[in-house]
Parts: C-alpha cells; sequence; structure tokens
C-alpha cells in the first residue's frame, strides 16, 4: 500500500520460506510462500521474487500512511491465540488476532514504533514488557500483555523522567535483554542520535526507567533491533544504511555498516523497520525494509554477510506492499493458520 494511498491502512499476515522460517512483516504486516534470491546490487532490480500474503488485519482508524510499526506477542500456553500489535502513529496501538481481527485499541496515544520481551520482573511477576514510542507527549508508553485478555495494561510509572522525556525527540523504538545481567533496557531513536534506558520494578506494580547510554547515529533514524544473544543492536539510518553497535551501556560508540543506499549497497532510501530472526541453533537472519525499492532485504545474523532480498506482491484478496515500513518476525509454530 502506498504512504500516498489516502484509504485506511491495515497489517497483513504471510509466510514465506528461508530455510522453514515463519516471518511477519509491515507496513501491511505480511507472511507469505516463496524464496530468497540473489538480488543485483543499489538497491533496485528484476530480481527480487514476490511472495504473497495470507492474512490482512482490519484497518486502523486513521488514513493515509498511519499502520508504522508492529511486534509479535506469543501466547505462553497456546500459541495460536498470539497476537499481532500494531501501531497506527495517528491514533493508538491495536491488538489483533491472527486472522487480522481486532482485539483491543488504546487511543489516546500517537505511537511510531513498538517492541516487547518477555520475562520481565513485575511485582513478583513475569511479565511480557510491551513499550512504544509516544510522539505526541515525547514519552516511552509502557504495557504489560495480560495473557488472559490478551490486552495491553499500562504498567509505566507516572512520575518517572521516562513519562516526559527533555531534550530528545522520540522516533523510533526497540528493546533489548541483556544475557549478562538478564537487565532489560529500551532503545529510542532520533534525529541523529539515541538513547538507551534501564527498565525496572518501581516497588508498586509499576515500571520506572533510568538513562544508561547516549550515542550519535548521524541522522534521522527510526528502524532499531536489538540481537540479545549476542549483544547486538541495529541502527537503520534512513538515508544511509544499516549500522551494528554493541548492545550493553557500556559498548561505547564503536560500529560497522552492515549494508548501506550508496552503490556499492543493497538497500535504496528510506530504510525502515529491522529485525532479527532467531535459529534455535544460534543462528538465523537480519532482516530490513528498503522502501525505496519496495523490497526487504535479507541478512546472516551473526556476520550479516548479505543473501537476498524478496517483495511482498498482491493475491488473496490483498493488495501488495509499497513504501514499506515497520517489520517484525517470528520463528514460532503458531497452530494451523501459520
Amino acid at each position: 500500500m502506498s504512504k500516498k494511498n489516502k484509504k485506511r491502512s491495515s497489517f497483513s499476515l504471510g509466510k514465506f520460506s528461508l530455510s522453514h522460517v515463519y516471518v511477519l512483516l509491515g507496513i501491511l504486516l505480511i507472511i507469505a510462500a516463496g524464496t530468497v534470491i540473489a538480488a543485483p546490487k543499489g538497491g533496485g532490480g528484476t530480481s527480487s521474487p514476490s511472495v504473497i500474503p495470507t492474512v490482512e488485519t482490519a484497518p486502523v482508524p486513521s488514513s493515509g500512511d498511519a499502520a508504522d510499526d508492529m511486534a509479535i506477542w506469543i501466547h505462553p500456553t497456546n500459541p495460536s491465540q498470539s497476537v499481532v500489535i500494531g501501531t497506527d502513529k495517528d491514533a493508538g496501538l491495536a491488538t489483533y488476532n491472527l486472522n487480522g481481527t481486532q482485539i483491543s485499541f488504546v487511543s489516546g496515544i500517537e505511537p511510531d514504533n513498538v517492541d516487547l520481551r518477555y520475562n520481565f520482573s513485575l511485582g513478583g511477576d513475569s511479565v511480557a514488557l510491551v513499550t512504544a514510542s509516544e510522539r505526541l507527549n515525547n514519552k516511552i508508553a509502557i504495557y504489560k500483555m495480560d495473557p488472559a485478555t490478551r490486552m495491553l495494561v499500562d504498567v509505566a510509572d507516572p512520575n518517572n523522567p521516562v513519562i516526559d522525556i527533555d531534550n530528545f525527540e522520540i522516533y523510533g523504538i526497540c528493546m533489548y535483554k541483556s544475557p549478562l545481567n538478564s537487565k532489560t533496557y529500551v532503545v529510542l531513536t532520533g534525529s541523529g542520535n539515541f538513547q538507551q534506558w534501564e527498565l525496572s520494578d518501581n516497588g508498586s506494580g509499576s515500571v520506572g526507567a533510568a538513562l544508561v547510554r547516549t550515542g550519535i547515529i548521524g541522522s534521522t533514524a527510526e528502524g532499531c533491533a536489538a540481537d540479545d544473544e549476542n549483544s547486538s543492536l541495529y541502527f537503520a539510518e534512513e538515508a544511509v544504511g544499516i549500522w551494528k553497535y554493541g548492545a550493553e551501556p557500556t559498548s561505547g560508540s564503536g560500529r560497522v555498516m552492515v549494508d548501506s543506499t550508496g552503490s556499492s549497497g543493497h538497500l535504496r532510501a528510506d530504510v525502515e523497520g529491522v529485525t532479527v530472526y532467531k535459529t534455535g541453533s544460534g543462528g538465523g537472519y537480519l532482516l530490513a525494509s528498503s522502501q525505496g525499492s519496495n523490497e526487504f532485504a535479507v541478512y546472516q545474523r551473526v556476520n550479516n554477510s548479505y543473501l537476498g532480498k524478496f517483495k511482498i506482491g498482491s493475491g488473496n484478496g490483498i493488495d501488495a506492499v509499497t513504501s514499506t515500513d515497520g517489520i517484525d518476525v517470528s520463528s514460532f509454530n503458531l497452530g494451523t493458520l501459520f
């Protein structure tokens, strides 16, 4: 769906074959069937295969470029009851069943990106924590997922500065759970820089945060993803390419470029969402949304070598994905549908 198309946008689900991976992508959130093959450098070319979506969600309330990013919550006892959490960046945060029907909608916020992590200790319970970059009030929105109702519960500490962040304009967001100390962090992107916050139980059933790191990206970056097991942090600098940093608060400013939008790269600006697909062996893939070419690029998870690209075509009554934006991926067996 074009970002200039004024009909209400939605997310789509599908399935594609890449060593039997099952993937959810957006700006329509998709899982589709096909094979990734190598494409020419320079962010374009005609060799990218087209895969077909399986399901599309109900439209978000807002028109135009509103459905921006998503996260996949896996139900702890019944994976078929897992939930897609999607942002309407002009109106709120929606949750969907895997068949695309809406479960709930959190209004009164304008969330751009969303992410989650499991096993956060809160009030003596282990919860799945969901955070969103809330641009209306320039804050981090913080929720827990209630497995019984499959609805989001606001757990942000109203007295913590994370509710109103000064001197930083929030854009993208991602989360990181350290394998070294099991602490949970939220990372914010902005106009050329980033912040890293440590989340903690405030002792009263809500979540507070402390700023533990700041850094420079260069220019506007939205897409952000952390590879927890490898302590890696990826930023999509929209006009430049993908950078890889260390994810620990003490990692410093060192970074390497994964891929670029230049003549020697495989991306075309804007570079948007990034996400990590994990295999049980410790391998897997890094996926990135190349908005300028309406493609998704795929890299090896650990060494980030480029593997190829694919597009999401039209089919099953669902339109093709153009102006690709947010992206998320899951390797779980989610039941008969996925």
